[in-house]
């Protein structure tokens, strides 16, 4: 019953085809007539300054754009945590309440796995997907129709061994899945941002929102130009993403 429900929510989610991710100091600057412009539908962004953030969800809703808060769950101000320590499980509830009492639509689970490598991460996925049941649990319970997002590393069959991130199990967990493609060396090639998008939806049979990254050189900070990032847009359209989210605003070009 309850998994038909988000189903149907996340599917009525997709009549925009593009979302940003912000960082605080892209809120400043949005232009929501720009982001209107290109069809954007959903925001993420992490809760700052809870008068400002407030504010600016509520100019999102103003103009039927969802406000997503960008939760990251296993690491803190550069220190990564086990899943068995209850201090980030602690941390990312109490987020979650914060967030959606203060009108956020969604929650985006981030960083909910190990660091690359870790020693026995493979074998310790089910950690994962115990901790993505419960922070998904307290979602719903304290909003029934918020969405759940995941952040699932780009890796496909790879990632469990590599994150300890079991995708498809993740499924059960979360409304949508977002593959970061642009955490990868190879965020800028078609094919791989195809490969990796049809992958996740095959494996997941769940909606699947790509996440796409912004620059041509990320050391540099070179942003793409407008036309490579529509190519790379449409890569993950046809690999059978139903959104492309765009890291990050303040330097994308669309």
């Amino acid at each position: 019953m309850l998994q038909v429900q988000v189903e149907k929510r996340a599917d009525e989610c997709d009549e925009g085809k593009v979302g940003f991710w912000l960082l605080p100091s892209d809120i400043e600057f949005f232009s929501f007539k720009e982001a209107e412009k290109v069809g954007c539908s959903d925001v993420i962004l992490p809760i700052e300054d809870l008068t400002k953030t407030a504010d600016f969800i509520a100019k999102c809703h103003d103009r039927n754009i969802r406000a997503h808060a960008w939760i990251n769950c296993l690491r803190h101000k550069d220190r990564w945590y086990d899943p068995d320590d209850v201090a980030p499980t602690t941390r990312a509830q109490h987020l979650i309440r914060q967030a959606l009492r203060l009108g956020f639509d969604g929650i985006f689970l981030d960083d909910l796995r190990y660091p690359k490598k870790t020693s026995g991460a493979e074998k310790s996925y089910q950690k994962i997907n115990k901790l993505a049941l419960e922070l998904n649990s307290v979602i719903k319970a304290v909003k029934p129709g918020a969405l759940t997002m995941v952040g699932v590393m780009p890796a496909m069959e790879q990632t469990y061994k590599l994150y300890g991130q079991c995708s498809p199990c993740l499924a059960a967990y979360a409304d949508i899945q977002v593959p970061l493609t642009f955490t990868d060396e190879k965020a800028t090639d078609h094919d791989f941002v195809e490969r990796v998008t049809r992958w996740t939806v095959e494996k997941t049979a769940k909606p699947v929102w790509t996440g796409l990254t912004a620059y041509e050189d990320e050391e540099q900070i070179v942003p793409m130009s407008q036309t490579q990032l529509k190519s790379l847009a449409r890569a993950a359209e046809k690999g059978g993403a139903t959104k492309t989210l765009i890291y990050h605003y303040g330097i994308s070009l669309l």
